[in-house]
């Protein structure tokens, strides 16, 4: 059977939070990924929960989460000791 592929849905949104153990075992039953899109950090961080909890959930904002990172100035030290800054 084939994977089938959500290609944009918020799992991290709070109306999922109460069912998302039966969200990601019928994920996994159906073999549905989910790539999954975040609007803020708070959501960032939820996602990237979620993405350690299954290997179905995609999580399609690390690249934003990290520049978000950034510019809090989480990472300025390692970044200005390798010259980046």
């Amino acid at each position: 059977m084939s994977w089938i592929y959500d290609a944009h849905i918020h799992l991290s949104d709070p109306e999922y939070k109460s069912d998302m153990d039966m969200i990601l075992n019928y994920m996994d039953l159906l073999k549905i990924k989910a790539c999954c899109v975040s609007m803020d950090i708070e959501t960032s961080i939820e996602t990237m929960a979620l993405y350690e909890k299954s290997k179905n959930v995609l999580p399609l904002d690390l690249i934003e989460h990290t520049l978000i990172l950034m510019m809090n100035g989480m990472y300025k030290k390692r970044f200005s000791q390798n010259n980046c800054l």
